[in-house]
């Protein structure tokens, strides 16, 4: 008997080994399956695009202590460490600070030599420069290379507010005059406190200067903002917008200063839409987080999609009913279904937010697609709108059949899958499996949103960077939904319920599917306008 009882132990224990060998054996394949995935979809794709690499030799440039009037010189190396073409346009904050060359193109694993000349003469005190790189590089768009240093003897001169900023001279017609300007720029402080005082009183205007300080990264973007708008490329600092004029540097500024007053005074075009539309860009925090909420809005709009939540009713369901499995073995296994659909989301839509990041740079072929997704946009919204008007039947008893749902081929499938897997005896790892198979077939419903809404992110420059994060947040918006069904269900609802309460709705759901569509459209096309 003592033997018997030995080797029943012996064997449970080689049980146990092999049932750990086995989950080893299939955690290891779910990691491979995500890093998979994960450089499939999410990596830079260079086997399919390549893209320039902008790469500076140094940080800065700290010229020391030197005594007035002395012209500093530095060489900067520009390299290109991608595999593409690098373009790039230099411009400096001041008069006083010179480059051998302001637009150049580098072949790949190629650099040039960027001299800089800085003519210290009517500079004194603590000094700081800045030249302004802009490139198509993806990543580093916008670079900013600092200059700093002391100019023996006198102390810094301070920059104070012109006495006609912001203040009512109580006569003449009020003019708005944009500037541009980098701090320590002593042409930009005679320009306010003496040019543009003096013009006022001779045309007897009264001027109010708004002031945007390009050492700040969002009045930078701005100035870009009003580039593309114009279509004006400013390669010399500071800046002047009047109405819809553009003047730029020293030599332009000082030549048309008083012929683009008398123009505007005459013709009455104080100020431009497309010049305070490009301000706008980063307005404020407050429309920043404004511009955050079609993404939350999206994400829950797309979870709430009864595409979304088909899979996992029927899983709990199957496993409740047909396979009779514990409470406990029932939640865990959607815990693992709900993450895997999370994954595959996030996974999806880090590969589609490359590869329009990408493409972005690239204006006509960028231009082209969001026309098309927008029209689809728009085609997508109307029929959204005719499902609402269809399912207004529903109260009648009658039986609809909606145009944008599931394919009865995808829920078969669906319904397959989760029959055949569900039969495996490790049920709780296999619902990460589920997971992720379930969502990659629903996606013909479910992308219907996210796509559009990657494009949207894409399109607008303060999200364009915040790219990760905004995804994360719509994968959050879509998976709440999904775990509120599966805690109703989990928690005894029956499928003819959720079916009553999905009818109740659906009127809803679609109507609010029809306005985001719409919204997404109208935005596409404002992108690319």
């Amino acid at each position: 008997m003592r033997v018997r009882g030995v080797l029943r132990n012996i064997c449970l224990i080689r049980r146990i080994i092999l049932f750990i060998r086995r989950i080893i054996l299939f955690i290891r394949r779910i990691i491979l399956f995500i890093c998979f995935s994960f450089l499939i979809l999410s990596l830079n794709f260079n086997f399919l695009y390549a893209q320039p690499k902008i790469n500076l030799s140094k940080a800065y440039w700290d010229f020391g202590t030197v005594s007035e009037g002395q012209v500093l010189k530095e060489t900067l190396e520009i390299r290109n460490t991608g595999d593409k073409v690098l373009n790039v346009r230099l411009r400096t904050s001041c008069d006083c600070l010179t480059t051998s060359f302001s637009e150049k193109t580098i072949n790949s694993q190629s650099s040039v030599v960027l001299t800089l000349t800085f003519d210290t003469k009517d500079y004194q005190g603590r000094q700081t420069k800045y030249v302004f790189i802009d490139s198509d590089d993806p990543d580093h768009p916008n670079l900013t290379w600092l200059i700093e240093g002391n100019i023996y003897p006198s102390p810094d001169p301070q920059w104070v507010a012109s006495p006609i900023e912001g203040e009512d001279r109580g006569e003449g017609e009020q003019i708005h005059l944009i500037m541009f300007y980098a701090p320590g720029c002593n042409y930009c402080f005679d320009l306010k406190q003496k040019t543009v005082p003096e013009l006022a009183d001779k045309l007897n205007i009264n001027v109010v200067v708004d002031e945007y300080r390009l050492d700040e990264p969002d009045n930078y973007k701005k100035l870009l903002s009003v580039e593309k708008m114009t279509g004006v490329y400013c390669n010399d600092l500071p800046v002047l917008i009047i109405g819809e004029k553009v003047l730029s540097g020293k030599k332009d500024i000082s030549g048309n200063l008083q012929r683009v007053l008398v123009e505007v005074i005459n013709t009455g075009t104080h100020s431009s839409s497309k010049i305070e539309q490009a301000l706008e860009i980063t307005a404020s925090p407050e429309i920043r987080s404004l511009k955050l909420l079609p993404v939350l809005f999206a994400g829950l709009v797309d979870g709430i999609n009864p595409c979304a939540f088909a899979g996992i009713i029927f899983l709990i369901t199957y496993l409740a009913t047909i396979r009779n499995k514990s409470a406990p073995e029932i939640f865990w296994t959607g815990v693992m279904y709900i993450i895997g659909v999370f994954i595959v989301y996030f996974l999806i839509g880090l590969g589609f937010l490359k590869i329009f990041q990408l493409v972005q740079p690239r204006v006509y072929i960028s231009k082209i697609m969001y026309v098309i997704i927008a029209v689809i946009c728009f085609i997508l919204a109307v029929v959204s709108f005719w499902d609402f008007y269809k399912t207004k039947r529903l109260s009648k008893g009658e039986k609809i059949k909606l145009i944008l749902q599931l394919p009865e081929s995808l829920k078969t499938r669906i319904y397959n899958t989760i029959t055949k897997y569900g039969k495996l005896k490790y049920l709780i790892p296999i619902g990460l499996i589920l997971g992720i198979l379930v969502s990659v077939f629903e996606f013909f419903c479910t992308g219907q949103i996210y796509f559009p809404t990657i494009m949207y992110i894409v399109g607008v420059p303060e999200l364009r960077f915040k790219g990760i994060v905004l995804l994360i947040l719509y994968c959050s918006a879509f998976v709440l939904p999904l775990i509120g069904v599966f805690g109703i269900v989990l928690f005894g609802a029956k499928s003819e319920t959720l079916e009553r309460i999905w009818r109740q709705h659906i009127s809803t759901v679609k109507f609010a599917m029809g306005v985001l569509f719409l919204v997404l459209s109208a935005v596409l096309i404002t992108i690319v306008m």
